[in-house]
């Protein structure tokens, strides 16, 4: 199921991720990602009353998706969480990522006015890309999660967030 790209001005296209795209998804997870999702990630993720979205994005009229990204949905304190966001490494510095963060901000505000607050996420501390990438779009530094992540060289996080207007 297509979802559109919401601006007009991109050549992206996002699919929600289902049964029939499901082992994209987690071939994307897998590539993308230095964190094992289980299995039972995706099968929550395609839930239709499940507390997660996702979807792939492909550029263009490749057939491949070149990036994906999940999030956790509004909790009653009016937050979001991304749980992941990546675009394959070929595909990098295209502006992808931008067109895919500004696709997925919209998304969220539609029909949440009032209620949205925020945004937040978790960063591999020593991930400078991908911390100047949210800085620079409007996302701050909330503060270090120590262990958040299991079996990597680096198992601390940034805590990041974005506040809606």
């Amino acid at each position: 199921m297509s979802d559109g790209n919401g601006s007009g001005r991109s050549d992206l296209k996002y699919d929600r991720v289902c049964e029939s795209n499901r082992s994209e998804f987690e071939r994307l997870l897998a590539s993308l990602f230095p964190v094992h999702y289980p299995n039972s990630f995706a099968k929550d993720v395609i839930k239709a009353d499940g507390p997660f979205e996702a979807f792939l994005v492909t550029r263009g009229l490749e057939k491949s998706p070149c990036g994906c990204l999940t999030w956790r949905k509004i909790d009653k304190n009016g937050i979001a969480e991304l749980l992941n966001f990546g675009v394959l490494v070929l595909r990098r510095e295209l502006g992808i990522g931008s067109q895919m963060l500004e696709w997925f901000l919209t998304k969220l505000k539609q029909g949440h006015e009032g209620h949205l607050k925020a945004v937040q996420l978790q960063v591999q501390s020593d991930n400078e890309t991908a911390i100047k990438f949210y800085s620079k779009r409007g996302f701050a530094i909330e503060g270090e999660v120590a262990n958040y992540y299991k079996r990597l060289k680096c198992p601390n996080a940034k805590l990041m967030r974005y506040e809606f207007q």
